[in-house]
């Protein structure tokens, strides 16, 4: 009878709720992404922008590394001025056709995809099986837009489209003007609050994130986004976690399995 007790002790001990989980962060990093739309040169992209980028080595629809983190920034739009704006070193400047030739048109119909993958080693030996997860928090993401006359009044805002985590940031009204190649016309339309941006896991290693300007913001129903926009900038991290049980819990496991193995021998 004292053999069963035992033994039934020990099941006890390796269900029981104490073996509770801990967070483990094993992995982390940032970056800090910005790009203008130009003529030539693929429109979205960091020919303007690239000192100010974190990694400098961003390109528009290509992976970076970063730490253990291959990372990819992709935005996808379509032109819509024949005369934009500028967007050197982050800031939005009038269009003189000197210093960057090829920043002649802003873009419409703006999509931004942002992928994460970890490359880096898996959890230890004791990791909980099917933990382990890639986390991707956006801190910001903000643009600039110009109202298109004639279309009507109306205010514009970020929506995020992924499956299962959409969500929209707040609405910005922009001011309505013909000459899309002076900067002060330009509004920042910008999503900032970090309970609305809050990470998206993925168990796994990969993690993808989808964000436009939502159709329909033109003033119009069925308006993708009408107006005239520059100026693309994204910035979050990116962090590879894992549970371990907690250091009492695994005590007790140990124990648990200690007086099976004993009923065993007896």
């Amino acid at each position: 009878m004292k053999a069963k007790l035992v033994l039934l002790a020990g099941l006890a001990t390796l269900v029981s709720p104490l073996a509770t989980q801990a967070y483990i962060v094993n992995d982390s990093s940032s970056f800090d992404v910005a790009y203008g739309y130009t003529d030539t040169s693929g429109g979205w992209n960091a020919l303007e922008t690239s000192s100010t980028n974190t990694p400098v080595t961003a390109t528009n629809g290509v992976p970076f590394t970063v730490g253990n983190f291959s990372i990819t920034v992709t935005a996808t739009g379509s032109f819509f001025a024949t005369v934009g704006v500028q967007f050197p070193g982050r800031v939005l400047t009038n269009y003189d056709g000197a210093n960057f030739p090829n920043e002649s048109k802003t873009a419409y119909n703006n999509e931004f995809t942002v992928s994460v993958t970890y490359n880096g080693p898996a959890g230890p030996f004791g990791t909980t099986p099917g933990s382990e997860q890639v986390n991707l928090a956006i801190s910001s993401i903000s643009i600039y837009g110009l109202k298109i006359p004639s279309l009507g009044t109306f205010s514009v805002n970020w929506d995020e489209t992924t499956s299962g985590h959409t969500g929209s940031g707040p609405s910005v009204a922009l001011v309505e003007s013909g000459a899309s190649n002076i900067a002060a016309n330009y509004t920042n339309i910008a999503w900032t609050t970090a309970t609305d941006l809050s990470a998206l896991g993925s168990t796994g290693t990969t993690v993808t994130r989808y964000f436009e300007i939502p159709p329909g913001s033109g003033g119009t129903s069925g308006q993708q986004s009408y107006a005239s926009y520059d100026g693309f900038v994204i910035q979050g991290i990116a962090n590879f976690s894992y549970d371990i049980p907690e250091p009492a819990s695994l005590g007790l496991l140990a124990l648990g399995a200690a007086a099976i193995l004993g009923r065993k021998r007896s």
